[in-house]
């Protein structure tokens, strides 16, 4: 697969699909597939295969900032004895916990550049930026199932939209007056898609190493002062945290390996391709295949039985 320098960007108008390092002898192999669900599921992401992306510099950065939020809330929900919602109090500890979560994960994955076309034909493009946020919809449609049932008495507590926990989440820089998708959560048009591997580059910071971690903090140490007027303050927290270990980590000592090319056994290939349901095209090799063997078989069968009726017709069968 091909590389590029993080220098030669278009940072503005970069489209940048995040993905683990053992994915890439998949996508490789087989492109970047549609998926529905998968290890990072939320919402109805099972009944809406896509490829999700986010575009400019500012939506990759957007996208760490709720990332991290996230899987705070998933921390908290299954940590605390009691949940507390992040909007009305956060617990450090359990933020500390993120963090270190978030470090580790980031050491595990990679960005991909992603050449996409614009449209509003599936069949004709990949994406659109009308394109509406599910997310945003399914938040609203329970929105209006818990206002009915607050004007008849049902319930009485008065809905929002969007409900706390989704605005915190999404920040501050999330549109709620639309249904579109903001530039830090697109996806390609809902349905089966591939992005073929010619189409992504993975991205390499100025010190040659392509994982998500060193990536982000190249991004954020670039272009983070151009969004001063953006609340990001989950991420600049993280940063300060992530720097400082980073500094120490072994992993990236000046001689040390870079984790993003390292290799990929099968089994975590596999892996990768049974967790989001990967239409590998071996399989599809080997049917073929299949198919092209069986078509010979009855071919030379019927070329053989034609030689054999007409070597019969030369006999007489009463055996004079």
């Amino acid at each position: 697969m091909n590389y590029i320098k993080s220098n030669e960007l278009d940072y503005e108008h970069t489209f940048f699909h995040f993905s683990r390092i053992d994915s890439r002898e998949s996508i490789e192999k087989n492109g970047l597939q549609a998926v529905a669900g998968g290890e990072n599921e939320a919402g109805n992401d099972k009944e809406n295969s896509t490829i999700y992306f986010s575009y400019g510099i500012d939506g990759m950065l957007k996208a760490i900032d709720v990332w991290i939020k996230w899987e705070y809330t998933r921390l908290a929900k299954k940590s605390q004895s009691e949940y507390i919602p992040p909007y009305k109090s956060i617990d450090k500890k359990l933020m500390d916990k993120t963090y270190e979560k978030i470090y580790k994960d980031f050491k595990e994955r990679m960005y991909f550049k992603v050449d996409l076309k614009e449209g509003e034909d599936p069949k004709t493009s990949d994406f659109s930026f009308d394109e509406i946020d599910q997310k945003k919809i399914d938040d609203y449609e329970r929105y209006k199932r818990e206002m009915q049932k607050y004007e008849t008495g049902q319930q009485k507590w008065k809905p929002v939209y969007p409900n706390k926990v989704m605005q915190w989440m999404y920040g501050s820089y999330s549109d709620f007056t639309s249904f579109k998708q903001d530039n830090w959560n697109m996806n390609t048009h809902i349905g089966e898609k591939t992005i073929s591997s010619d189409r992504l580059k993975i991205i390499e910071t100025s010190h040659g190493r392509t994982d998500a971690l060193s990536f982000a903090i190249e991004a954020y140490n670039n272009y983070r002062n151009k969004m001063r007027d953006v609340d990001l303050s989950r991420l600049d927290d993280f940063m300060k945290y992530a720097q400082e270990l980073y500094k120490n980590d072994k992993d990236y000592e000046e001689n040390a390996p870079d984790l993003g090319r390292r290799a990929i056994s099968k089994a975590e290939e596999q892996k990768y391709q049974k967790t989001n349901h990967i239409k590998t095209h071996a399989g599809g090799c080997r049917m073929s295949l299949l198919k092209k063997s069986t078509s010979y078989i009855k071919t030379k069968y019927r070329e053989l039985l034609g030689k054999a009726i007409d070597t019969m017709k030369g006999f007489d069968v009463s055996g004079r």
